[in-house]
């Protein structure tokens, strides 16, 4: 069902990377009614992540999603309903944004969609702030409000970019979410706020907001 890898990596050696195997896609391409040739995943080309420059980026990325999925299991009352990928993301609005991520978040009464910035330091304040014009047209047409989430590595990479991101959107909010933590929990910080909340809680951080 699913091969595996392990990056260079020296010194030191690095963990096992698991992607989808030939028999996995023959799985998911029935799932979905459609050949194994019709879907977006070569199996070389999944191999070949192993040389890739943006597999932590894209690693952490699922990370922060997987966490999310591993919050709501077993708990009736939470679930993840939506999780895109930045491929995908890019094909629907990349004449305006390239998040690393589209998820909803369902959690009680309260539903979250959001777009996700994974940041792993690689870019400046300055440059993130450049994302911020089309962030706000795709957010001003989305169908429900819509909150666009950074996350951060270090505390101190969030107080530094959170001040470039000062003239960001109303539904901007940032956090640090380490690894084995979860992204649902109280670790959002949005703009002008001194607390932080809980995922399912930005549902009702803005008043006032007309879904375009």
């Amino acid at each position: 069902m699913v091969d595996r890898f392990r990056p260079h990596q020296w010194p030191g050696s690095a963990p096992s990377h698991w992607v989808l195997d030939q028999a996995g896609a023959a799985v998911v391409a029935a799932d979905r009614g459609v050949d194994v040739k019709d879907l977006p995943w070569r199996h070389e080309r999944a191999m070949a992540l192993q040389d890739s420059s943006t597999l932590r980026h894209r690693v952490g990325c699922n990370g922060f999603f997987t966490a999310l999925l591993r919050e709501a299991r077993g708990a009736g009352d939470r679930r993840l309903a939506a999780w895109w990928s930045a491929s995908y993301c890019a094909a629907q609005w990349g004449e305006l944004a390239r998040p690393d991520g589209y998820g909803v978040w369902l959690e009680g009464d309260a539903r979250v969609p959001f777009l996700l910035e994974y940041d792993r330091g690689t870019e400046s304040g300055p440059r993130l702030a450049e994302k911020l014009p089309g962030y706000k047209r795709l957010l001003s047409v989305a169908v429900s409000p819509t909150w666009l989430l950074f996350c951060f590595e270090s505390t101190r990479r969030e107080v530094e970019v959170r001040r470039a991101l000062v003239n960001g959107p109303a539904e901007l909010a940032t956090a640090v979410v380490l690894r084995g933590s979860s992204p649902a929990r109280a670790v959002w910080l949005p703009l002008g706020a001194s607390q932080r909340l809980r995922l399912d809680e930005l549902a009702h951080a803005v008043s006032g907001r007309v879904a375009g």
